[in-house]
């Protein structure tokens, strides 16, 4: 069963503590503008935290794919990754969130692991939903997928 968890950040974002669900599998949405060091640090946190599978969507998904695998390969200084420490990204521009939630939850898959945690990582603005109304809406979206 896959164990969800969401994290919601807006503009002023402090990075906690999620090693306890290494390893793990993300979907990074992006509704904020972000520096190019706000990326890397925050896809420096995911992989130090256990992410194997980052799927961005929203605002710059793309940037935030390259960022991930920049600092993967940056990590493993330009050299093989073993198997088991490699780093899926995918981007989707053009699909619903729902869309993306339901290819975290069925197709999201590692080759040498089994993911069995699910991190939602909420890069919206505050004012669109409450959190409790946002983590609801999202919880229910993959119970229903």
């Amino acid at each position: 069963m896959l164990n969800i968890e969401i994290l919601k950040f807006g503009s002023n974002y402090e990075l906690p503590r999620i090693e306890h669900l290494r390893p793990f599998k993300c979907v990074l949405i992006s509704e904020l503008e972000t520096t190019d060091n706000q990326k890397l640090e925050v896809c420096e946190w995911l992989l130090n935290a256990g992410c194997l599978y980052l799927m961005a969507w929203g605002k710059e998904c793309s940037l935030w794919h390259d960022h991930m695998d920049e600092v993967h390969i940056t990590a493993f200084n330009y050299q093989d990754i073993p198997g088991e420490h490699l780093v899926m990204t995918t981007w989707h521009p053009n699909e619903s969130i729902r869309d993306v939630l339901r290819f975290a939850k069925h197709a999201a898959t590692h080759g040498c692991t089994t993911l069995e945690n699910l991190l939602i990582l909420d890069l919206k603005n505050c004012s669109e939903l409450s959190k409790s109304a946002r983590t609801q809406k999202y919880k229910s979206l993959c119970v229903s997928l």
